[in-house]
Formats: structure tokens, sequence, C-alpha cells
């Protein structure tokens, strides 16, 4: 069973060479991967130089613009502030708890340049444990748990639409 994840992890780094500039940059396939086949992305690095991959940040990195930035930060803050629990590997913590954990999480995305869109966050960051690759889950009051993709993307249309409000009512001024 390894052997035969290992060759298929081995023939899709191989596919990643020739993937030099996808839609979200080349660290979201990595990572992606690594998640799909439930091995840490120094692993997939590994493999990587080792087929002779050659790796730069400078020409892969993606930067994440500022609206991006101010919409993720708008994310976290509904997090911490929304009073929901939050479920990462079967164990449940509050919203406070969880802000902080996605915000290490960013943190981390953003020093690798792992972020070009407030959405490439929610999809690659906010969704699951990169460890064990469980979804995280989200219940807030009374209400039954929900995929974090699913909070974090109604709280992202959310975000943008106070946006559009706050600057139509400033452009009416």
């Amino acid at each position: 069973m390894l052997a035969k994840q290992h060759n298929k992890l081995t023939m899709s780094c191989g596919v990643l060479c020739f993937v030099r500039r996808s839609i979200f940059g080349h660290h979201c396939v990595i990572i992606a991967l690594a998640m799909q086949f439930k091995v840490s992305i120094k692993a997939i690095f590994a493999l990587m130089f080792a087929s002779g991959f050659s790796y730069s940040t400078s020409t892969l990195g993606v930067e994440l613009n500022p609206v991006g930035a101010a919409e993720i930060e708008q994310l976290l803050t509904r997090l911490g502030v929304s009073g929901c629990r939050f479920q990462r590997n079967g164990s449940w913590h509050s919203a406070a708890e969880a802000r902080a954990h996605l915000e290490k999480k960013y943190r981390y995305m953003l020093d690798k340049q792992l972020l070009s869109t407030a959405e490439n966050f929610v999809s690659v960051g906010a969704t699951k444990s990169s460890m064990s690759g469980k979804p995280y889950w989200i219940q807030c009051g009374t209400q039954s748990p929900m995929h974090s993709a699913q909070w974090m993307a109604t709280q992202l249309d959310e975000v943008r639409e106070s946006i559009r409000r706050d600057s139509s009512s400033l452009r009416a001024r």
C-alpha cells in the first residue's frame, strides 16, 4: 500500500514540473498533494528534489493583494467574535482558539507566499487540517455543525457585500 502511494506521489511530483504557473501558484498544488496523500510537505519537496526539480520562491511564489489580505483579516475577526465552536482533529475549540489557529496558518501561508486570494485561504488553509487531512467543522449556537468551508464562504460573501455597501455609500456622499 505504501509503495503504491509512493509511486502515485512520485508521478504527481513529476507532473508538477510542468505546472509552473497554475492559477493559485505552485505552492498550493504541493499542499494539495500533501493533503491528498497524507504526507508532509517536506516529503513532497524531498521527492521533488530527488527527481531533479528546482525550486525558487521568487519564481514560484504568489503575492496576496491588499484586498485579499483585508478580506482574510475580516474572516478571522468574524470567526473570533462569532461565539461558534470549531472542531479540528476531533476536538472542539472556542471561537478565539479557532481564530488563533487559523491566523497562525494564515501567517505561515503568507510568509511562504502560498496565498493569492481570500478564496485560496479558505480552500487551502481554513477547511481541513494540513497534518491529518480531517475537515474542520463549525457549530454556531444550536445549529447543526457545518464544514468550515461552507461557513467561511458565506462569511466571505458577507464581507464582500459589506465592502460594496460601504464603498457605495462613500461614493453617494
